[in-house]
């Protein structure tokens, strides 16, 4: 019996086969040819942490994949921290209020790094 991962795996393992066969092709994210020897990954056109899905998806650089993670994880995290630091709700279930302000909202832009290290709220409950 194979399991959903194995049947995932198989799957992304025919469509770089399948965009492998394209090589050299231009890296959908610098522009670059893609040679035949080089490292690259099959990545999505819309992040999945934006939202994306696995229908469109492109051959890219290993480097411009990584690049391109690693500035959306700093973007998220920074998101995260001035939404904390502003008191409003995180995470995916947490209902977002209405805008605060402009000048709350510069207040509490300024404050993030300065309140990464309180505590976390306790909820009353014992």
């Amino acid at each position: 019996m194979t399991s959903l991962i194995d049947t995932n795996h198989r799957a992304w393992a025919a469509l770089r086969v399948a965009y492998a066969r394209s090589l050299p092709c231009a890296c959908w994210r610098c522009g670059r040819m893609i040679e035949v020897g080089d490292e690259w990954h099959l990545g999505h056109v819309t992040d999945r942490a934006l939202g994306g899905s696995d229908a469109r998806l492109a051959p890219e650089h290993a480097a411009c994949s990584r690049s391109a993670g690693a500035r959306l994880g700093v973007v998220i995290a920074r998101m995260r921290l001035r939404a904390i630091a502003a008191g409003r709700p995180v995470g995916p279930r947490a209902k977002q209020p209405p805008p605060a302000s402009r000048e709350r909202a510069r207040l509490a832009a300024r404050l993030a790094p300065s309140r990464e290290w309180l505590p976390l709220r306790s909820s009353g409950r014992a």
